[in-house]
């Protein structure tokens, strides 16, 4: 009797508690799933109590350890019977650190006077990063003078729907350090100036200008740029490079900054294979070859206050795709012709009778070089002048033996071979011949279907040797 009122009690805990599992329906539209690490992310619940009575419902996370901090708004969800309600759920992680990413996280609403009341949701969400979401760009000035104020630009945009609060962006180098603090990045973008002094004591050659963009005082993005810088006596040279993926570009500019006129020179080398690869702005003046070298260069003279700019631009991208399309091209067609089947006979043993009739063990190894599986595999083999029907087969016994003036051949019906097996088939015939010196015997062939095509391999060529 009381295994009976435990089973009732049982099963009217499974009736209820599915009943609870259909008092509640959510469903929640997205605002904002995408966004800065730092910034929250916004989504709009909904919230249906299908029961007839007032309730009261919370969110928490089903685990233990959970990277994420949620807020409701309103904090508090009342629901009064057969009604719904709707609530604002912000998610941000714990960690400021957080890779860049999607993440999927889950909520569980409960009911706070029935726990069998409840509901999992799952929020997808992307954070996105500093370095693919902002944008700068460091515009230089046409001359640099190293012992006056230069003016230096830079523009900063976003990819992104919402305001960048709280930014502050430096320019330092090891001559000079501009900061600008309270910065709002929005949607139309920014541009500030900055006025430059290097100073009277700069030295020659690369210098590097670190664009630092922080938030919140912490450091978020550091982008480098890189002026070379030469001075020979009032004629300023300022050489900017840009590197990419099999990319290079320099460009120099010369400014006479003298009360007189000043005849210029610059030259570049490129070895033979750059110089396929390799335009200019404007043409040489003469091109030299020594040692397997080019030697370009330029003679121009620059009026006072005139400038000269040369571009010397290297790209091998085109060259380098198209080699790929070829390799790819010749891979693609190796695939399609190449035999993934090879077959190897060999005539293991043979032996004579007083009759002139030879006993020969024949054994062929059929392999899958491939990694891939082949059906409806069929195999022929023949010998000549046959005697008695072949016998002594191995693992496996051909389907047809045709017997005929040529000789005699056998077929077997391979229905799959997998990937690197290998097959050995043997038999064993008697023939009317007594070899003298050594005798051909016919290759074995096999069969079989690939891209729609019919494929034909021929195994070696067999000798017996008396």
């Amino acid at each position: 009797m009381c295994l009976k009122k435990s089973v009732l009690v049982f099963v009217l805990l499974l009736m209820v508690s599915s009943a609870y599992a259909d008092d509640v329906f959510t469903e929640y539209n997205t605002i904002k799933d995408k966004a800065l690490v730092g910034d929250e992310f916004v989504f709009s619940v909904t919230v249906d109590n299908l029961r007839n009575e007032t309730d009261s419902f919370r969110f928490y996370s089903p685990l233990t350890f959970f990277e994420w901090i949620f807020r409701m708004e309103p904090s508090s969800l009342f629901i009064k019977g057969e009604e719904s309600k709707t609530v604002d759920i912000y998610l941000k992680p714990y960690d400021d650190e957080m890779e860049a990413g999607n993440y999927a996280i889950t909520l569980n609403l409960v009911s706070n006077n029935y726990s069998n009341i409840e509901t999992e949701m799952v929020f997808n969400v992307e954070i996105l990063s500093y370095e693919d979401t902002i944008e700068s760009e460091l515009i230089l000035p046409s001359r640099i003078d190293t012992g006056e104020d230069n003016l230096f630009r830079l523009r900063l945009s976003k990819d992104y729907d919402y305001d960048i609060k709280n930014l502050s962006v430096e320019l330092k180098s090891d001559y000079f350090s501009e900061r600008r603090d309270d910065i709002n990045l929005e949607k139309d973008g920014l541009e500030f100036e900055f006025l430059v002094n290097f100073g009277n004591e700069i030295e020659e050659g690369d210098t590097d200008i670190h664009v630092l963009i922080y938030r919140d005082d912490k450091l978020i993005l550091d982008r480098v740029e890189t002026i070379n810088i030469a001075a020979s006596g009032d004629i300023t040279e300022v050489g900017t490079p840009e590197n990419g993926f099999l990319f290079y570009k320099e460009t120099i500019e010369r400014v006479n900054n003298q009360n007189a006129v000043s005849f210029e020179s610059y030259t570049k080398k490129l070895s033979g294979f750059q110089k396929l690869f390799t335009s200019f702005s404007e043409e040489p003046t003469s091109v030299t070859k020594e040692s397997g070298y080019y030697t370009y260069q330029w003679d121009f003279s620059l009026e006072p206050g005139e400038g000269k700019i040369i571009s010397i631009e290297s790209d091998y991208r085109s060259f380098v795709y198209g080699l790929i399309i070829v390799l790819i091209i010749v891979w693609l067609l190796y695939l399609y012709f190449k035999k993934d089947l090879s077959l190897t006979k060999r005539i293991t043993s043979v032996q004579h009778s007083s009759e002139n009739i030879s006993t020969i063990s024949v054994l062929l190894l059929l392999k899958n070089k491939s990694l891939c599986k082949i059906k409806n595999v069929k195999l022929m083999d023949g010998i000549s002048n046959v005697v008695e029907k072949p016998t002594d087969f191995g693992s496996l016994t051909p389907i047809r033996i045709i017997k005929s003036e040529k000789g005699t051949k056998l077929l077997w019906d391979i229905p799959v071979i997998e990937g690197g097996a290998e097959i050995a088939i043997s038999y064993t015939v008697k023939v009317k011949a007594k070899v003298i010196g050594n005798l051909p015997v016919p290759a074995g062939i096999v069969k079989y279907i690939k891209n729609k095509r019919r494929r034909i391999v021929k195994s070696n060529k067999v000798t017996m040797f008396s």
